[in-house]
């Protein structure tokens, strides 16, 4: 998880840490630690933050799984392309 990336994009769309927290329904402390990536966000949180913070799922990808998503689906594509 990229800490940083979502410290970005919660300040450049105006949230809190506060504010997303108790969007998640956890304390802010709670949520403060998972920014920082001393905890893991559950997939329900992170589904959750996709909607507050209107993300992508590129930007989903890039903020909660290092790109593993779209590498998947990208390798997928290609193996389905060779076996035809």
């Amino acid at each position: 998880m990229n800490g940083q990336a979502l410290k970005g994009m919660r300040i450049m769309k105006g949230f809190t840490q506060k504010r997303l927290s108790e969007a998640l329904g956890i304390t802010e402390a709670s949520y403060s630690r998972k920014e920082r990536n001393l905890q893991k966000f559950s997939l329900p949180e992170v589904v959750e933050l996709m909607k507050v913070l209107e993300l992508t799922a590129y930007e989903a990808d890039a903020i909660f799984f290092n790109f593993q998503l779209t590498k998947n689906e990208t390798r997928s594509k290609s193996i389905i392309k060779l076996v035809g």
